[in-house]
């Protein structure tokens, strides 16, 4: 109902892409952006993230979201770039989400996957099948047009990955639900992750 507070990622859904089909590269991605540099690459990932939930997002609430480029660090051999940005959502209560998200830019096929690191047994678990409807729900959702959520023959041919990539924000949605669900009289003050398995 108006007035109640949105779940921690939820507004995540309110700012989705805005660029129009004549201004989409290959990808799926925008091709060029009125506040974005030009990058000199054809392929991105997400490379990791951290979200802080300072404050809270009402249904009814009127949000203002301002993105800033915070570093850009291109490898050693030149062969991708790591750009950082940082967004802050603010409503009528002020400073609500602070969000700052690393991509990483770059051409041909991504080296071979890392080894998945060894982890201690998971405390919670929640099985999930990453079906294609699914994905390509979820990128609908966002309004997220990169190619590589959604179709299939793109993904492996072009870009080299072993199938359709599950968007690290639904994971990072998903890890958000699964802390509601096991610790429902806390609060969600930040989370955090790194993608291992790119460039």
């Amino acid at each position: 109902k108006p007035g109640d507070v949105l779940p921690p990622g939820w507004a995540d859904l309110y700012f989705g892409s805005l660029h129009r089909p004549n201004n989409m590269r290959a990808d799926g991605q925008a091709a060029k952006s009125s506040w974005m540099p030009t990058i000199p690459f054809s392929f991105i990932r997400i490379g990791g993230d951290r979200t802080e939930f300072p404050g809270d997002v009402r249904i009814g609430d009127e949000l203002k979201r301002v993105t800033k480029i915070k570093e850009a660090l291109p490898s050693p051999g030149g062969d991708n770039l790591r750009m950082v940005q940082r967004s802050e959502t603010t409503g009528p209560r002020g400073l609500a989400i602070i969000e700052e998200r690393e991509f990483v830019y770059f051409d041909g096929h991504g080296a071979a996957a890392a080894p998945a690191p060894k982890l201690p047994e998971a405390v919670w678990k929640k099985p999930l099948d990453p079906s294609p409807v699914l994905l390509f729900r979820y990128s609908a959702l966002r309004f997220n047009s990169h190619r590589i959520h959604y179709d299939r023959k793109y993904a492996m041919e072009v870009e080299g990955a072993p199938g359709l990539i599950v968007q690290s924000s639904l994971l990072g949605q998903l890890l958000i639900e699964l802390c509601r669900e096991n610790l429902p009289g806390k609060r969600l003050v930040s989370i955090s992750r790194v993608n291992r398995q790119i460039v």
